[in-house]
This record gives structure tokens, sequence and C-alpha cells, in this order.
């Protein structure tokens, strides 16, 4: 949820968004973190930690891939856009303009594979995101599967 907004040092209007996670079906919504979202003209970047992140580059371009640790110190994070202005349905809700950004596809491992993909919708911002982190030993596959979407 945007709970504040305020100018970064370039300037920009940034908004802050605090998150929170309910633990079980029946318990409250704890305060989970916060973080803050600033897009200009050529980029939206995410800020948690103090650590900038680049989620998303304009104009979204298919195919187009860009450097998602380019401000900090990380090593190179490549993202690309898979689909552009594509129509998605989410239990029944139709967007009808998202991105599906690869965010990683380190899946050329034979044990180890790991894959995550967001969408962003017009006027909404992030609608869902994937990660896949699967584990193959003795023939037998284990991991991860985590799907967070919009309700």
């Amino acid at each position: 949820m945007c709970v504040d907004t305020f100018h970064d040092l370039e300037g920009r209007i940034a908004y802050r968004f605090e998150r929170s996670i309910q633990r079980s079906d029946t318990g409250g919504f704890d305060f989970d973190l916060s973080f803050y979202v600033v897009t200009d003209g050529v980029r939206t970047e995410r800020v948690e930690d103090n650590l900038r992140e680049v989620v998303l580059v304009y104009p979204p371009i298919r195919e187009q891939d860009w450097d998602a640790n380019a401000f900090n110190s990380l090593p190179e994070a490549e993202r690309s856009y898979e689909r552009t202005h594509a129509t998605y349905e989410i239990n029944g809700r139709l967007f009808d303009s998202t991105l599906h950004v690869i965010v990683q596809n380190d899946t050329d491992n034979f044990i180890v594979k790991r894959f995550s993909e967001e969408r962003y919708a017009k006027y909404e911002g992030l609608i869902e995101r994937r990660y896949y982190h699967i584990e193959t030993q003795f023939g037998v596959d284990s991991g991860l599967l985590w799907i967070q979407r919009i309700r």
C-alpha cells in the first residue's frame, strides 16, 4: 500500500510503500517491509534497504534487456521484456495492457534451475510475480514454486 510521497535527491516524486503479510488465514496482517518507487521518463526504480534496482525501462520493447543492478554494486542482473502491451487474465479479471518481464532465467544447469518473471499492468503496477527454484538429484525434482498475485 502506498503510504507516502516525497521528493528524492534528484527532485523526482517517490512513492513509499509498506508491505504487510498475513501469516495464517485467521491472523491479522503484520508489517513486513518498506520500499519506495521512482519513475522518470526512461525507467522505474525500486529502492529497498538502500539498494536501487531498475525494474522497468521505457519505452517497453519486446526482447529489450537491461541491467537491473546498474545503480548498485551487485553483479549484473539482466532483465528483458518477453511481451509488451498484451492482455492477461488473473482470476477472471482481464488486464488489457501488460508487460511480461523475465527477471531471472537460469535454466541451463541440469541440477539447479531458477526462473523468475513479473507482470505489470497499465494503471495498476505489479499484478503477478512467479519464482521457480527446482533442484534435480537422482532423477527426482524438488524445490519451490512461489506465486504472488493481485487480488
